[in-house]
């Protein structure tokens, strides 16, 4: 009965040590290969907005303006403009989908933003895509105007934004276009 006993923790040693060896060895062929030397290239996603990194800005009205009827320095009713914003992508090395939002507002009633220059269409966003192989500053425009009405509620709220400074909020978003441009074809 000792001998047999003997027999059996001899083997329970063995199949032991055997576990033990090829967990450390095959933890050890792991930590090795995990330290292995590699070289890879990381693609550069650099967008500038107006030459600022800042992707969300806010654009003082009163440095927009293009036409006004009224003053000659002044912001206020009868005044147009233009908010110009350029997005440059020439440290972009991935297709880019991007859209141009506005943040909340605080205007008179009748200011009022568009896509257009006509002043037909209320602004809402902007999208776009920027393919690698495309042109690398895409401009884009916000128009906005300022209707001068003489009714007593117009009168009153624009009064309220005298002496104000206007801005609106801009905000871009932008998401990686998975299949946009040739890639390969860049040299990194």
């Amino acid at each position: 009965m000792k001998k047999k006993k003997i027999i059996i923790s001899s083997i329970i040693f063995v199949l032991l040590a055997s576990i033990t060896f090829i967990s450390v060895s095959t933890y050890a062929k792991y930590k090795s290969q995990a330290t292995s030397a590699g070289e890879f290239s990381i693609a550069k996603f650099e967008i500038k907005l107006n030459n600022s990194e800042e992707l969300t800005q806010k654009i003082d009205l009163s440095s927009t303006i293009t036409d006004n009827k009224y003053s000659d320095k002044y912001l206020m009713p009868g005044t147009n403009g233009n908010i110009v914003l350029e997005l440059d992508f020439k440290d972009v090395d991935v297709s880019t989908n991007y859209e141009i939002t506005v943040g909340e507002l605080d205007f008179p009633n009748n200011l009022k933003l568009y896509e257009d220059a006509n002043y037909t269409k209320e602004f809402t966003k902007i999208n776009g895509t920027y393919l690698i192989d495309g042109e690398t500053t895409h401009t884009k425009n916000i128009y906005w105007k300022w209707a001068y009405k003489t009714d007593a509620e117009s009168d009153t709220n624009d009064n309220l934004y005298m002496n104000k400074e206007l801005n609106v909020p801009i905000v871009v978003n932008l998401t990686q276009k998975i299949g946009g441009g040739n890639w390969w074809k860049r040299s990194f």
